[in-house]
């Protein structure tokens, strides 16, 4: 699942100056998004040299749950139709 924090970004504020919210973000939280860019550059890496036929990787963006589990839920769908049916990506 892939989220972007850059549109979340008003969320974490909010999230800081909330007193029922801020406990849900700490300095780690800060830290790592300091690092965002080389964060997607080793994932972008790690995708190009991982991707195989055999076990491809699904890019699916996660900012909607619901989005998130459809588009999940219908690649295995259509991964076990193939298997099932014998045929290859």
């Amino acid at each position: 699942m892939s989220a972007s924090w850059r549109p979340g970004l008003p969320p974490v504020h909010e999230r800081k100056d909330n007193p029922f919210k801020h406990w849900k973000i700490g300095p780690d939280d800060w830290r790592n998004r300091e690092k965002w860019d080389q964060y997607l550059e080793a994932a972008e890496e790690m995708l190009a040299e991982t991707d195989v036929p055999e076990s491809p990787w699904h890019l699916i963006a996660a900012k909607s749950k619901h989005y998130a589990r459809m588009a999940t839920t219908r690649i295995v769908a259509e991964t076990l139709e193939k298997a099932v049916n014998g045929k290859k990506k």
